[in-house]
């Protein structure tokens, strides 16, 4: 951070995020998988940053461990399927929570664990950087999460979410 630039400050209806040596601020009750992505982070490993299930809690690859206020407060249904179902397991799982499951409810602490599905032992290093694109469909890594798909061009390199709607709609079978 360059001397005189401010870091925005968590007010009511903000929610501070520390992941992997970087924190941002987003709106309360912002499901924690697109926070992560808004703000230029993900919560999924490398590979999983294109292959995933794109927040309907069915692939696991968002697993991380969440010290903070998150809502619900325990596992949905997704999350406990998803979370017992291989390769998680017993014991490690019960510290997991699927970020596109949760909604950020006050300031969290989150750790991304190792392997592609975030179930193993090592906590994944901090950040240096943030990553070019964690985003790569655009408007669309946002078209399940209905809170955020009214401003997703935000994060999509100019492409609105009805932009990307009218590319599902005409580019399906005829």
């Amino acid at each position: 951070m360059t001397q005189g630039t401010k870091q925005p400050q968590p007010s009511q209806s903000t929610v501070s995020i520390k992941f992997r040596g970087q924190k941002v601020v987003v709106p309360r009750a912002t499901k924690l998988r697109t926070a992560l992505l808004k703000s230029g982070l993900t919560p999924h490993s490398e590979g999983a940053v294109y292959i995933n299930c794109r927040g309907i809690g069915s692939c696991g690859t968002c697993a991380v461990e969440i010290r903070g206020v998150v809502e619900p407060s325990s596992w949905t249904v997704a999350e406990r399927l998803r979370l017992n179902f291989p390769p998680h397991s017993v014991p490690n799982n019960s510290r997991l929570r699927l970020a596109c499951q949760v909604s950020c409810m006050g300031d969290l602490e989150v750790v991304k664990y190792d392997k592609f599905w975030g179930e193993g032992n090592d906590p994944l290093p901090d950040l240096q950087a943030r990553p070019e694109s964690v985003t790569p469909l655009g408007a669309l890594e946002f078209i399940l999460d209905g809170g955020a798909a009214s401003d997703a061009s935000s994060a999509s390199s100019g492409s609105s979410i009805e932009d990307a709607k009218r590319d599902i709609d005409t580019t399906g079978p005829p």
